[in-house]
C-alpha cells in the first residue's frame, strides 16, 4: 500500500465517522460527498451524467467552491439512475472523470 493510498484511506474513515456522528443519513440514498484531496487546488465546477451518456452533462451546482482538503455535499434529485459519470474541474483546469459511479453505493467521491 502506497502513502498516498494509506492517506486516501484515512482520510475517507475520518469522513464516514464523522458523517456517523453528525446524524441520520441523507434524504435520497443517491446524495454523495465530493472529497477534494489536492494539495493546492479547489473543484470550481461539477457535472453528471447517466453512466454511459457523457454528451448530456448536466451541471451540479456547487454554491462555493471545494477547497483543497475539503468536502462538499452534493444532493441527488429525479429519476431513480444510481449510475453516473461525474467530471470535476478544479481552478488549475485540470479536470478529473469518474466513470460509471454506483450512487446508490458510493457515499463519497474522491478527487485529487
Amino acid at each position: 500500500m502506497t502513502l498516498r493510498s494509506t492517506i486516501t484511506a484515512t482520510m475517507l474513515g475520518a469522513l464516514l465517522l464523522a458523517g456517523a456522528l453528525h446524524g441520520p443519513a441523507a434524504a435520497d440514498v443517491r446524495d454523495f460527498e465530493f472529497v477534494n484531496l489536492h494539495r493546492s487546488a479547489s473543484i470550481v465546477a461539477a457535472w453528471s451524467a447517466r453512466a454511459g451518456t457523457r454528451e448530456a452533462w448536466e451541471s451540479i451546482p456547487l454554491y462555493t467552491a471545494i477547497e483543497p482538503r475539503t468536502t462538499s455535499k452534493i444532493k441527488v434529485s429525479g429519476g431513480r439512475s444510481c449510475l453516473f459519470d461525474l467530471k470535476v474541474r478544479f481552478d488549475d483546469g485540470y479536470e478529473q472523470t469518474f466513470s460509471d459511479v454506483n450512487l446508490c453505493k458510493v457515499a463519497h467521491v474522491v478527487a485529487s
